[in-house]
């Protein structure tokens, strides 16, 4: 799947998860997938974000 454009982030956030905590753990994702595998034909921050949308990467808050 190629992405043309990104999805909102309304399809990616579960209820009670800020903006922020995605675009950090997209941003950490991005990184350790760049690092692994540094030839990837696909982008690590649009992997990335396929991860977060199938749900094969969760994030977790935590709130102090």
């Amino acid at each position: 799947m190629t992405m043309l454009k990104p999805p909102p982030m309304s399809e990616i956030l579960e209820e009670g998860q800020s903006r922020y905590s995605l675009v950090i753990g997209v941003a950490k994702r991005a990184r350790k997938i760049a690092e692994e595998d540094p030839t990837k034909i696909k982008k690590p921050v649009t992997q990335a974000v396929e991860e977060f949308m199938d749900k094969k990467i969760r994030m977790t808050e935590i709130r102090s």
